[in-house]
């Protein structure tokens, strides 16, 4: 019997040498990426486990944007970030807008960005903001008042800070049973950015200012009036957290970091600083 007749009995077709070719030129260049073969025909969208069978369990796919993109956890770390049950979240439109870290189960002092905790609005409203188009206002009593691009905040001296971050209703009640549920209100990270009082140096800020606010791009606005001496201190307008841009529920592009007070103060998707007498 012929090899075609022997290849139509085993239900196959024969291989062609360009075939050969190709799934050599394949191997070959799996081998020199240092990519298993195995792990060539791994499933992008299955991000469970490992592929069936492959014993690797985090195959570096240049397709698997999840895991070469970003990176990603291993699947025996579970720590999660879980809604905070005080103050009525979810509302009744089911929006969480409080949501606590997991600090049991963190090392060092560092919280990462992923599982920082979340206090917003109780619309849930996390805006989309396109940062070529964001612009950060200084105006009030202001030689100067100025108006910043992201590029602009950018070519300022930056500062990398570690700093906490607490909400106000960061406490226990007889509700909670866990660390999470009671403290989990409350997170640290590095921040970075450039000082309030650079900028508000550069706008000429009168002697006559005693008082400042910070306007965010959220519909429901919860900052209020802040000392001008605390402003000149210690404030970070902050576009990066733990060595990465702000993510969006931390405020992306820019929000204002005010060391030693509540998570309120701190607004979220800032625009606009406004000095004042503290008198409207």
């Amino acid at each position: 019997m012929g090899s075609n007749s022997k290849d139509e009995a085993m239900g196959s077709k024969p291989t062609s040498r360009r075939q050969l070719l190709k799934g050599g030129a394949t191997l070959a260049g799996g081998v020199a990426l240092g990519v298993p073969v195995h792990a060539q025909t791994y499933d992008q969208h299955d991000h469970a486990g490992p592929a069936s069978g492959s014993g690797n369990a985090y195959p570096m796919t240049p397709g698997n944007k999840e895991i070469v993109g970003y990176g990603q956890r291993s699947h025996f770390v579970t720590s999660v970030r879980i809604p905070h049950g005080g103050g009525g979240s979810p509302d009744e439109f089911g929006k969480t807008f409080h949501v606590a870290s997991p600090i049991q189960d963190q090392f060092g002092s560092i919280t990462p960005s992923s599982l920082h905790y979340i206090a917003t609005t109780r619309q849930g409203f996390v805006p989309d903001i396109d940062p070529k188009q964001h612009t950060l206002m200084i105006h009030g009593l202001v030689d100067r008042p100025l108006t910043f691009t992201m590029d602009d905040l950018k070519r300022f001296p930056s500062v990398s800070r570690l700093h906490f971050l607490e909400c106000a209703g960061n406490r226990h009640t007889a509700r909670h049973k866990t660390v999470q549920e009671s403290h989990g209100m409350t997170s640290c990270s590095e921040w970075t950015g450039v000082l309030l009082s650079t900028l508000l140096k550069e706008a000429g800020l009168k002697g006559s200012a005693t008082w400042f606010v910070a306007e965010g791009a959220e519909e429901v606005k919860g900052a209020s009036s802040m000392p001008i001496g605390k402003a000149m201190d210690d404030c970070i307008i902050a576009y990066g957290q733990n060595g990465e841009p702000l993510r969006p529920q931390q405020g992306f592009p820019l929000r204002i970091m005010v060391p030693g007070f509540e998570g309120i103060f701190n607004t979220k998707w800032l625009r606009r600083i406004r000095s004042s007498t503290g008198i409207t």
